[in-house]
């Protein structure tokens, strides 16, 4: 009888062994995603700030994004690199998104600026260009097209319509 006790306190306190540890794994997991998180987002604003540097520096990636002034092809190099670089942030945010690292509140927020980037005829034929060499992810592209397709293309922007100073 004895030896009967024995065994039942012992699987007693191996099932609560066993639920202090899924309760440590599972706060565990939770800490480790949330850090998951905050990695991604810092990475996603470091992004984003490097492009507005870039932005700052050439004032002409506002203007030049709708064709209608000459570019040196220096300048086409900077804008083509510009646009690269914030389609492939994008792109990798999408898939973050996808992967369930970020939320869809966040991916809303960053692909807002999609349309923006690609508003002109012109900026929408460095597009069609590039996703018909099938240089970006299926997925992203399909969500792009769709972003694009709410969004149809507007005419040139001033600068001061395009950072948001006068009315659309």
């Amino acid at each position: 009888m004895k030896l009967e006790k024995l065994s039942a306190l012992a699987e007693l306190v191996s099932a609560i062994a066993i639920v202090v540890t899924l309760g440590y794994l599972a706060i565990q997991t939770q800490q480790n995603t949330a850090a998951v998180q905050a990695s991604v987002r810092q990475t996603m604003l470091q992004d984003d700030m490097e492009l507005i540097r870039q932005l700052s520096d050439y004032q002409f990636m506002y203007t030049g994004r709708s064709g209608d002034g000459e570019l040196s092809d220096e300048d086409l190099v900077r804008l083509h690199t510009n646009i690269l670089s914030l389609v492939r942030s994008r792109e990798n945010q999408y898939l973050q998104y996808v992967n369930g690292v970020i939320d869809e509140r966040s991916w809303r927020t960053y692909h807002s600026a999609i349309p923006a980037v690609l508003s002109t005829d012109f900026s929408r034929s460095w597009w069609k260009n590039r996703t018909g060499r099938g240089e970006f992810d299926e997925g992203f592209v399909s969500a792009v097209n769709s972003i694009l397709d709410s969004n149809p293309p507007r005419p040139a922007q001033t600068v001061r319509e395009s950072l948001g100073f006068d009315p659309l």
